[in-house]
């Protein structure tokens, strides 16, 4: 197997499963019984953790690129 169509693979699929998990609890939080002030706190506070978590991927496959375009 190719290492670098595995590296692409595994980096597409772990993207699309941070992404899915961050986007998951929002609609639970439209239905919780709350005010829509705290509503709108926790959709900023999943929205926060996700700007935090998603460029992760992004920024490794970059480097990792990069590393795989200097060795070969």
């Amino acid at each position: 197997m190719n290492k670098e169509n595995h590296f692409w693979s595994t980096s597409i699929i772990g993207l699309v499963l941070d992404f899915s998990i961050w986007v998951l609890p929002i609609p639970v939080i439209g239905k919780l019984n709350l005010p829509s002030r705290q509503k709108l706190g926790l959709v900023a506070v999943f929205g926060l953790g996700g700007l935090c978590v998603l460029p992760f991927p992004v920024i490794e496959s970059y480097l990792l690129t990069s590393i795989l375009a200097s060795v070969s």
